[in-house]
C-alpha cells in the first residue's frame, strides 16, 4: 500500500463514529487550574510635579468554576465554562522625599471567564487526547483603575479519561484577549496561558441533566429602552484645583443576551435566573479652564443577574406567565464605582411547550437602584439609565 493510501485509511478511520465509554451526551463538571504568567503590564509614567506613577503586576493565580459538555458526535462535542479568575497588581503607594518607592498597595480586580469551545477528541484505547478552540468572554467588576477587555479567542489541547459516567482531562490553554479600553490606567496582558483539570459526570438523562425540575438554556432580544440619557457632573480637580466639568452621553442599547436556568417548583410556579450583558454606546465630554476634551466608544455594559419567580396562569401548552425579582449587576465600565449594583425586575411573558424545548418570549422592565457617589465629588450621577426595557425571548431544554 502506498503513502497517500494509508493517510487515506487512517483519515477515513478517524472520522467513523467511535462508541464512548459513557453513553451519556450531557455532562456536567468543573474546572480547576492555575497560572504562571503575569497578570498586567508594569508601568512607570515620570511626573515632574508629583511622584511617579508605578504599578506592578502578580504573577500567577488560580482558576475555577463550573463547566457544560455536550457530546454531538462521539469525536465532537461544544462545551462551555463560567471560570473565576481574580488578578491582582501593585501601586506605588508610599514615596521618599526623593521620589523613590517606599512601599506599594494591593489592588485586586474580579474575572469570570466564559470560554464557549468545540472540542475533537481521538480515541487511543481508554485515552482521547482532544484538541479545543473557540471564542471567550469576561465579565469584571472591581476595577480598581483598569477596564479588562471582554472578548478574546481560546486553543487548547489535552487528554481525557473515562470511566463509566466519570470523566478526568488535564489540558493546557492559550487565549489571547482583545486590547483594553484606552481609559484604562492599568492594562491587562493579553497573552493567557493556563493549566487546568476538568472533572466532569455524565447526566443520566440528557433533556434534563440537572433532573426533570431543572431547565437550562438562554436568552436573547434586544433593548428598547428610551432614547439617549446624558448627565453633566462638576468636580474640582485634585492636583490643580481647577473645575472640571464631565458630560457623559449613553446612547440606547443593543442586543441583549445570556444563559438561564430555572426551577420548577410546581406546575404554575418557577425560580429563574440570568446572566446577561449587552453593548452600548458611552461618549465623554470634559471642561475646565486649559483642558477640553471628549471620546467615543463601544463598550460592554456590566453583567447582569436577575432572579425571578414566575407564576403560570395557566398549565396547558401554552401558559402566560408574570414574573418579579430583583436584579443584581457587577460594578465595572465606565465610572463603575458610581453605577447602582441592585434594583427591581418584572416582567410578563408566553411560555410556549414543545416535547423537548420551551419558547418563551417576555418583555421586562428593569428600575435600577440610586448611583453610588464617589467620596469626595458631587456628580449628578453615573449617566447609566435607572429604567431598563428588554424584548427578550428565552430557548430552554
Amino acid at each position: 500500500m502506498s503513502g497517500s493510501h494509508r493517510v487515506a485509511v487512517y483519515l477515513i478511520a478517524l472520522s467513523l463514529p467511535v462508541p464512548p465509554v459513557s453513553g451519556q451526551r450531557v455532562s456536567l463538571g468543573v474546572v480547576v487550574g492555575g497560572y504562571a504568567n503575569e497578570d498586567f503590564d508594569a508601568r512607570y509614567i515620570p511626573d515632574p510635579a508629583y511622584p511617579p506613577s508605578v504599578t506592578e503586576s502578580d504573577a500567577g493565580g488560580y482558576v475555577i468554576g463550573p463547566s457544560l459538555d455536550v457530546h454531538l458526535f462521539p469525536r465532537l462535542s461544544i462545551g462551555a465554562e463560567a471560570l473565576y479568575k481574580p488578578l491582582h497588581y501593585r501601586a506605588a503607594a508610599e514615596f521618599s522625599p526623593e521620589g523613590e518607592v517606599l512601599g506599594f498597595a494591593p489592588a485586586t480586580v474580579v474575572t469570570w471567564q466564559f470560554p464557549v469551545l468545540a472540542r475533537y477528541r481521538f480515541f487511543l484505547g481508554r485515552l482521547r487526547p482532544f484538541l479545543e478552540g473557540g471564542p471567550s468572554f469576561r465579565a469584571t467588576g472591581n476595577l480598581n483603575s483598569s477596564d479588562p477587555s471582554h472578548f478574546g479567542v481560546t486553543a487548547g489541547a489535552g487528554v481525557e479519561a473515562a470511566w463509566r459516567r466519570l470523566r478526568i482531562a488535564p489540558r493546557v490553554r492559550y487565549t489571547r484577549w482583545a486590547e483594553d479600553s484606552r481609559r484604562a490606567d492599568v492594562r491587562t496582558r493579553s497573552d493567557q496561558v493556563e493549566f487546568l483539570l476538568g472533572i466532569g459526570y455524565g447526566a443520566a438523562l440528557d433533556a434534563h441533566p440537572l433532573g426533570r425540575r431543572i431547565s437550562l438554556g438562554a436568552v436573547i432580544g434586544p433593548d428598547v429602552s428610551g432614547g439617549s440619557e446624558t448627565t453633566t457632573a462638576t468636580y474640582t480637580d485634585s492636583y490643580t484645583h481647577t473645575p472640571i466639568t464631565v458630560r457623559n452621553t449613553l446612547r440606547p442599547g443593543r442586543l441583549v443576551l445570556g444563559p438561564l436556568v430555572e426551577l420548577s417548583i410546581s406546575a404554575r410556579f418557577s425560580v429563574e435566573g440570568n446572566a446577561i450583558a449587552s453593548w452600548r454606546v458611552n461618549e465623554f465630554t470634559w471642561r475646565g479652564p486649559s483642558l477640553v476634551g471628549e471620546s467615543s466608544t463601544g463598550w460592554a455594559e456590566p453583567w447582569q443577574f436577575p432572579v425571578l419567580a414566575k407564576y403560570r396562569l395557566a398549565t396547558g401548552s401554552v401558559r402566560p406567565f408574570l414574573a418579579l425579582g430583583p436584579s443584581f449587576r457587577l460594578p465595572n465600565g465606565p465610572d463603575g464605582d458610581l453605577r447602582a449594583i441592585y434594583g427591581a425586575t418584572a416582567g410578563v411573558g408566553l411560555e410556549i411547550r414543545t416535547k423537548r424545548i420551551k419558547i418563551s418570549p417576555t418583555v421586562r422592565y428593569t428600575r435600577w437602584g440610586p448611583d453610588r457617589l464617589r467620596p469626595g465629588m458631587d456628580p449628578a450621577g453615573s449617566g447609566d439609565p435607572r429604567n431598563r426595557l428588554h424584548l427578550l425571548v428565552g430557548v430552554s431544554f
